[in-house]
């Protein structure tokens, strides 16, 4: 069979589904890696193939109660049965991936039966390292046989190969790490691109200006998806609070519309109708050269973003932003089952105010302050 066929077709969840298992069957050092990997990873002790190791894509599992479907891979080794659940960019459909854990246990007894000796069933799900905490809170369920693997994590010790003797899976192994490069890197090839964010300001701005504010476009609260775009400004208006007129804008602006000096030809800039309580690293404050930058009459408090080299992944950005302290405003969250919980230094979304024990009915807004407020 062509290699080519193996991946004909396929893309995003599946197609790094079907890499990775062509992988581990064609390459002794991937499935050496791989499994040390899930090794560390286990919540039932060490993980070991002396004697025996199979896997199997799209395995078809069923369970009475949460329903048919398909575990992305299911590995047998010695002593354990591994199912993995890919979410590479998709979201968890409803009862996974708990709804495999009967399967696993079914194949992990047969298999004890055959080997006459005890073999435990495991499940992982492998996530990008944003879906971290939504993963964990899935593992939450059966914490004794459920890990978390992360992408990123697998890059890394894919890294630390340094040859593999199958040509054919040398090849695939060096176009995965490019790939996964691509999928979870911040932005594409970005700690290329940053310094060049800041070293001009043509009219308009760039398209790298361009592609980095709408990357971070979903931080905001409330974001306007029309780009605000003027021969001196690049950027995105939000709205803090609809009942209030409470609103900022962020984007690129040039140098010349900072009163201060600045070492660069431009800036991201975060401005509000408010001043922030307290900032946090990677914030400066800073005094806009223009009148009225947020509208006649209106106070206007300025920040300018000092991001870096650092600043390489979308966890990275979001944890630099919480700093800034984004919050729900009192009473503007609807009907919310709060409990006395208080949310402080992170992007407030649905799914965070979840997260929180916060049950979320019907959204009013969601606000932009610099200062603790109840959600009720």
């Amino acid at each position: 069979m062509s290699i080519f066929s193996e991946f004909e077709g396929l893309s995003g969840e599946n197609l790094s589904s079907a890499i990775l298992h062509y992988l581990l069957l064609n390459s002794e050092e991937v499935r050496d890696s791989f499994i040390s990997l899930l090794s560390r990873k286990s919540p039932d002790g060490i993980i070991d193939y002396r004697q025996h190791f199979s896997i199997r894509k799209e395995y078809p599992t069923q369970d009475e109660k949460l329903g048919n479907g398909r575990l992305d891979l299911l590995l047998q080794v010695d002593e354990f049965v591994i199912g993995i659940e890919n979410k590479f960019h998709a979201s968890f459909q409803p009862n996974q991936p708990e709804k495999y854990q009967s399967s696993i246990n079914k194949v992990a007894d047969l298999m004890g039966e055959i080997n006459q000796a005890k073999v435990s069933p495991l499940l992982f799900i492998l996530c990008p390292e944003y879906k971290l905490q939504d993963a964990q809170e899935k593992i939450k369920l059966s914490p004794h046989n459920m890990g978390v693997v992360t992408w990123e994590e697998i890059h890394a010790e894919l890294d630390k190969i340094e040859s593999v003797l199958n040509p054919v899976a040398n090849m695939v192994l060096r176009e995965l790490k490019g790939y996964l490069v691509n999928q979870f890197s911040f932005m594409p090839l970005y700690n290329k691109k940053y310094h060049h964010l800041r070293s001009s300001f043509p009219e308009y701005g760039t398209s790298l200006q361009h592609e980095l504010i709408s990357q971070i476009w979903g931080l905001f609260p409330n974001p306007v998806s029309n780009l605000s775009n003027g021969k001196e400004w690049i950027g995105y208006p939000f709205l803090t609070d609809l009942d209030n007129g409470q609103r900022g804008w962020y984007g690129f602006l040039p140098k010349t519309a900072l009163q201060s000096s600045s070492d660069n030809e431009a800036e991201l800039i975060i401005a509000t109708t408010y001043e922030l309580a307290s900032l946090g690293d990677g914030l400066t404050k800073v005094e806009l050269d223009y009148e009225n930058f947020l509208g006649d009459g209106v106070p206007c408090y300025a920040y300018k973003v000092e991001f870096d080299e650092t600043w390489n992944t979308q966890m990275a950005w979001e944890k630099r932003l919480s700093n800034y302290q984004l919050v729900a405003f009192s009473g503007r969250f609807g009907n919310c089952d709060h409990g006395g919980n208080k949310i402080t230094g992170s992007v407030v979304t649905p799914a965070l105010l979840e997260r929180n024990g916060i049950k979320v009915y019907n959204q009013h807004t969601i606000a932009y302050l610099g200062t603790s407020s109840r959600v009720n």
